[in-house]
């Protein structure tokens, strides 16, 4: 897979038509997007195009965004990642369980949490960097056994009793917004800087465009994607707070539904937003779009399935937009 869906240049006849199919994709996308809020607004004017339902929907994809910076930069390079979401299950059952069982400060259970969600990044990043482990194998495996340890480690029982303090982290508000919304924006910008300004992104970028030629280059590869993989684990790690914090308690298996939207959500931006490459901001956008279908398909009364299918719907969508810039 490629940072950029994007292949190198070849004749001009080609890049020609693929420019072409790339702007059409974009603007179809964009369309798309414009009319789903179109239709929304027009079927629950009373409820949809209010401003208190925008800070809703961006609420309740506070964790999507943190969990779709990360998921960027794996991208970015060229791999996937099939355990964020386990990461950020136990990561979320560390901090909950230091803070209200052993009684740590809660600064500790938040360091606890991130600690958890890097070792368990690094484990991913050292069998498919040094151990060449396909990686879309070996993170469900380790996927897997952290949602294993996860609920033994909490008995698969809910805990109850967070402190304020930890839940002011998901929950308190910032103008007019939660702290964890406030959150996401700084990893977000984080993740853009990181790929946008620093040595390390650009070796991200060249490496996901073409791993055999930055090799030949000298560049540390092995190294670099290990890393992706160990940020990807931190920011998990970060998520799971928020998503304790925002449900003020801790429930088996908590973070099982969050797996597709980051996808969906980081490839759909790829496609209408990135001009085919992955980036943070991209991301952003697509996660934000992800929260508006399923807001304005609860506002329609519609059953929980119907969310499941959409989402679907769109990560197939922006798999197959995505093509167009090959």
């Amino acid at each position: 897979m490629s940072s950029s869906l994007e292949v190198p240049a070849g004749p001009r006849r080609r890049l020609s038509g693929t420019s072409v199919r790339g702007a059409l994709a974009t603007l179809g996308g964009l369309a798309v997007m414009l009319i789903t809020l179109m239709v929304f607004a027009a079927l629950r004017p009373d409820a949809f195009p209010t401003w208190a339902n925008v800070q809703g929907i961006l609420d309740s994809v506070t964790v999507l965004l943190i969990l779709g910076a990360g998921l960027t930069i794996v991208l970015a390079i060229g791999e996937f990642d099939l355990s964020f979401a386990a990461t950020t299950g136990l990561s979320g059952a560390v901090s909950v369980l230091a803070v209200v069982q052993w009684g740590w400060p809660v600064w500790l259970g938040v360091a606890a949490a991130i600690g958890v969600g890097i070792l368990v990044g690094l484990g991913n990043g050292a069998s498919v960097a040094y151990g060449r482990a396909p990686a879309f194998i070996i993170t469900l495996a380790i996927g897997s056994i952290a949602l294993g340890i996860e609920r033994f480690i909490s008995n698969d029982k809910v805990i109850y009793g967070l402190p304020e303090s930890l839940i002011s982290l998901g929950q308190g508000k910032i103008l007019g917004f939660s702290t964890g919304l406030w959150v996401a924006v700084i990893v977000t910008v984080g993740v853009f800087v990181l790929m946008r300004f620093t040595t390390y992104g650009r070796r991200v970028q060249a490496i996901g465009s073409n791993r055999r030629a930055a090799d030949l280059a000298g560049l540390a590869v092995a190294r670099s994607r290990m890393m992706a993989f160990v940020i990807m684990g931190g920011i998990a790690g970060l998520g799971g707070v928020i998503l304790m914090a925002k449900a003020s308690e801790y429930f088996p298996n908590s973070a099982a539904g969050l797996l597709l939207s980051p996808y969906a959500a980081a490839f759909l931006g790829a496609a209408v937003i990135g001009r085919g490459r992955f980036g943070a901001v991209p991301t952003f956008v697509g996660v934000v779009y992800i929260g508006v279908l399923q807001n304005g398909i609860t506002m329609l009364g519609q059953p929980g399935w119907v969310v499941l299918l959409v989402q679907g719907a769109v990560l197939a969508a922006a798999v197959l937009l995505a093509r167009q810039f090959r």
